[in-house]
């Protein structure tokens, strides 16, 4: 049978037109290659209840952590990030058992899981144990296990299980689009005020993603509290060197009440910003810069202890802005970005 070469020539072009139309979709989305696109993430923490022991208060600052979870809604965020101290838990807590506390919380962070945002926790020291050691180096707190018990019960659905032997649920990494996350949990046995330098290690070696970010309960520098990572400056050291070098930016954590952004290198010349994004609800305490053990070794950019506010993240292929966003507390809430930095630029 012959064909018509006037068909033929047809089929031809036609084909061409299929081979380039398939070159050039896979040239803007390669398989294996994550389609660009910008998303947001939010951190909080310290949205624990005041120091007053009133009888049956719920441990945690309601009002304003209900502000933050609403605002949070509106950002379009895409996960949440908690690094500790989310409620009362040993401390000043009015009888209220522990399992109630973390139901309350998680009650004042409902607009989060109705609109279907992940929430990412890790535990601070009011989840872990009490006061009996707190101001004797070098700060071990008695371990409360059901208080560990009921933090486990409340967010073992929310965290992934992937953590070191002893700390499944308590310390964990996972990947969202085109970043890497670690939670890391600083008070497990037998490292309370350091991490599990062997796990972090394994995953950050393992990792392939765009951005990594890290988040703990305790800085890594002193600010207020003398029982954080510097109680074990080396540890810490050690530690800074390990994300520094993985190519992390940012180490978001808690602790201190108020929100403080300064960056610090570490020992081959990355560049990381300390966060600590405790302005979310627990009582605000004064802080200066004489206070900083360290003060040479990096440079404070920005500090507020009058405002509540959270860190909201936004994330895209080339670039990642990290800003603080404060409660103006006139009214209905009105969220007014005061300090913010661009990263991986």
């Amino acid at each position: 049978m012959k064909i018509n070469s006037s068909f033929a020539a047809t089929l031809f072009v036609l084909s061409l037109l299929i081979t380039v139309s398939v070159i050039w979709v896979y040239s803007q989305n390669p398989i294996g290659v994550e389609e660009e696109e910008t998303w947001t993430f939010a951190v909080f923490c310290d949205t624990r209840g005041d120091n007053n022991n009133t009888s049956g208060k719920t441990c945690t600052n309601d009002f304003v952590v209900k502000a933050i979870a609403e605002a949070i809604v509106m950002d379009g965020c895409e996960l949440v990030l908690v690094p500790g101290d989310m409620v009362n838990g040993y401390w000043m807590n009015g009888s209220t058992s522990y399992d109630k506390q973390f139901e309350n919380w998680k009650t004042a962070i409902d607009p989060l899981y109705e609109a279907g945002i992940e929430v990412y926790t890790v535990r601070g020291n009011h989840e872990y144990g009490n006061a009996n050691n707190y101001d004797v180096y070098p700060y071990d707190l008695d371990h409360d296990p059901a208080l560990e018990n009921a933090y486990i019960m409340a967010f073992s659905g929310d965290n992934p299980d992937n953590g070191p032997e002893g700390e499944k649920d308590l310390t964990y990494s996972f990947t969202h689009k085109n970043a890497f996350f670690m939670g890391l949990d600083e008070y497990a046995s037998p490292h309370s005020h350091r991490v599990d330098q062997e796990w972090v290690d394994s995953q950050l070696v393992n990792n392939s993603k765009s951005y990594v970010f890290v988040f703990g309960h305790e800085p890594a520098f002193k600010l207020n509290h003398k029982d954080c990572l510097e109680t074990y400056p080396e540890d810490r050291d050690e530690f800074w060197n390990s994300i520094g070098n993985a190519g992390c930016q940012v180490y978001f954590c808690g602790h201190d009440h108020s929100y403080n952004r300064a960056r610090i290198q570490d020992d081959f010349g990355n560049e990381i910003y300390q966060m600590v994004v405790g302005s979310c609800g627990a009582p605000f305490k004064e802080w200066n810069i004489s206070e900083y053990n360290e003060s040479s070794r990096f440079k404070l950019k920005y500090h507020n202890q009058i405002d509540y506010g959270y860190t909201l993240v936004t994330v895209d292929s080339d670039t990642v802005k990290v800003e603080w966003k404060a409660w103006n507390m006139s009214g209905a809430p009105t969220w007014v970005t005061k300090d913010s930095i661009l990263l991986y630029t």
